[in-house]
């Protein structure tokens, strides 16, 4: 727009905005937006603590603001979990679905209304793009859409909605949610074969129909893992992440070995050209970046996935977000990067066997010998090499050796 444009189009907006204020939105920044969704959550609690009683919630609420705690959220949240025990106590049990509703209630949210999950039905704007049906994924209330909201924080606009799955109670828990969903995917028998599992395949045809076929392939051929097959390693090893659980994964030690045997070989090209001397503690330092997306990706699978019919099970229960696994990613990452300080740790860290070679000069010496066997896009190293991994045999097929 043109600033002319622009000008005219801020006049129109104001005018409008003073002659229905009504149907302005208040602005909030991200303090006021965390104060709104704390003082909610506080109301919920007070709700089930005192059973649905307003007036006794009333009560509590207005001794903790004259006595100053409802402006402190850590004594806050203290005070309730005490009346939670002692009502608990009181009344002989707590029901497990109003603990389980309790825990689940966090800041999920409408990006324009604030709203939480717990007080409206959430869904994601959707578009058409040409055969195609696209969602930038930003969750909104139905009361934003209600409202005549048609586009998202990027300016791209939609025409239509699904609700979205927050956790059971919110979704096929919810009469207004699978109403809505009905409503939109499946007013016509062939439209529910066609709205709603579109979006889905869209992202398993896309990604993970061919992975398992792609991932064995690098486990298997050789010449799959050249860079002329395989460019982008980090993406397989993404790939391999995310088919934890399926039938089809190969095994982990098959393709982490087969990882990192490649990515030694691929290492090559950026130390030489970093003039690094093909030397033990030099070629460890220079590797340091690529050593650790491996191990950081492995601390994923062990920690975030872990087993998947358990993982599953706690994303339902914390809305897809596993708090206390991702604190426990953290705190055990910076004990594995710690701890990494030479060849035998890091191969130790990722799960798989070292390089089977007498010593570590050997190795590098292979890696740098079969890279320039690969040719230009792995390195700059004298001789052609022989096929194979770094990790095997010497030139004459023997076998050595760990370093």
């Amino acid at each position: 727009m043109s600033q002319k444009e622009r000008d005219r189009t801020y006049r129109s907006a104001v005018r409008f905005c003073e002659k229905n204020p009504q149907a302005v939105l208040p602005i909030l920044d991200e303090d006021e937006v965390h104060e709104l969704h704390h003082k909610r959550h506080v109301e919920q609690q007070l709700r089930r603590i005192c059973r649905g009683d307003g007036a006794l919630a009333e009560r509590v609420s207005s001794f903790a603001r004259r006595i100053g705690l409802a402006e402190k959220e850590d004594q806050m949240d203290g005070f309730l979990e005490l009346l939670s025990d002692v009502a608990s106590i009181a009344s002989g049990f707590c029901p497990a679905s109003e603990t389980e509703s309790a825990v689940k209630v966090d800041n999920i949210c409408c990006w324009s209304t604030g709203r939480l999950y717990t007080e409206a039905l959430l869904l994601v704007g959707v578009s058409r793009e040409r055969k195609n049906l696209g969602t930038a994924g930003e969750l909104m209330s139905k009361e934003a859409f209600d409202g005549g909201l048609r586009q998202n924080t990027h300016k791209s606009a939609f025409e239509f909605f699904l609700p979205v799955w927050i956790n059971e109670a919110h979704a096929a828990g919810s009469a207004e949610w699978r109403h809505q969903l009905w409503k939109q995917a499946a007013s016509e028998d062939a439209a529910a074969l066609e709205v709603f599992p579109r979006l889905i395949n869209q992202m398993m045809v896309e990604v993970m129909r061919p992975v398992a076929e792609t991932l064995n392939r690098v486990v298997k051929d050789e010449s799959y893992r050249h860079k002329d097959h395989s460019p982008d390693l980090g993406a397989l090893l993404v790939l391999f992440t995310v088919m934890q659980g399926h039938s089809a994964c190969p095994p982990r030690d098959g393709f982490i070995s087969t990882y990192a045997d490649e990515n030694s070989l691929r290492w090559v090209l950026w130390w030489q050209r970093s003039g690094t001397p093909a030397e033990d503690g030099p070629v460890f330092q220079a590797t340091k970046v690529s050593r650790e997306i491996l191990m950081f990706q492995m601390a994923v699978v062990d920690i975030v996935i872990g087993d998947v019919k358990k993982t599953l099970a706690d994303m339902e229960e914390t809305n897809c977000k596993l708090p206390e696994r991702l604190e426990r990613l953290q705190s055990e990452w910076r004990k594995r990067k710690e701890s990494v300080d030479d060849w035998a740790t890091y191969y130790h860290c990722i799960g798989t066997a070292r390089p089977n070679f007498r010593s570590t000069a050997e190795w590098i010496a292979s890696c740098v010998r079969l890279a320039a066997g690969k040719g230009p896009k792995y390195g700059s190293g004298g001789g052609k090499g022989n096929k194979g991994s770094c990790g095997g045999k010497d030139d004459k097929g023997k076998g050595k050796g760990n370093f």
